[in-house]
This record gives structure tokens, sequence and C-alpha cells, in this order.
């Protein structure tokens, strides 16, 4: 019984590593493509996925909340979703960008 429950363990802990990689490499692959810098990235899980929702959203896709800083500077937020609708992060590096309309300079941040 005690096996069991540390195999269950093991499993979701080893799922959960495989999927964060999974995901940060499509995020990685994003922004090398779009020349964004990532500040920092929050996985939205149900049902706080931004614009994405459930008519939208398919199994296996992650979306993200994320900070960026474009090539001129510019700092602004968007709704990141990743992986395609057949199979989710594994069989697709698809990316939908929804962008925020909070962009700011360097210069321009509160401080």
């Amino acid at each position: 019984m005690i096996g069991c429950a540390c195999g269950a363990i093991a499993a979701i802990l080893f799922m959960s590593r495989l999927i964060a990689m999974r995901t940060r490499a499509i995020i990685r692959k994003w922004a090398t493509e779009n020349g964004i810098e990532i500040l920092s990235a929050t996985v939205k899980r149900f049902p706080f996925k931004g614009p994405f929702n459930r008519g939208t959203n398919f199994r296996g896709q992650m979306v993200l909340w994320l900070k960026v800083r474009l090539k001129d500077g510019l700092e602004k937020s968007c709704w990141l979703r990743c992986g395609n609708r057949f199979g989710g992060i594994w069989l697709g590096n698809e990316t939908e960008a929804k962008w925020e309309d909070n962009a700011m300079t360097v210069e321009q941040q509160p401080e």
C-alpha cells in the first residue's frame, strides 16, 4: 500500500517536471523567434485563463501570464497559450499571444 502511494507521488512529480520543461521550451522558442525577453511567467489554471476560455482551450494546452520586454525596450504583459488543440504541448509548438495595452518604456516605469 505504501509502495503504491509512493509510486503515485513519484509519477505525479515526474509528469509535472516534464510538463514544466516542455512548456519552458515552447516559451523560449516563441521569445527567441519574436525577439522578446521574458521577465516573468505564471501558469494560469482553470478558471483563471484570461481571454482563453473553456470553449477555446483544449486538453493539454497551457496558458501563461507573461511580463516581457520587447526589442524597443517596452515592457508589456500578455496571455500566451501553448500547444495545439489535438495534442496539447506534447504534439505541437503552436503559441497564441493576446497582448494587454499597458506598454511602458524603462524610463516610464514607476519606482
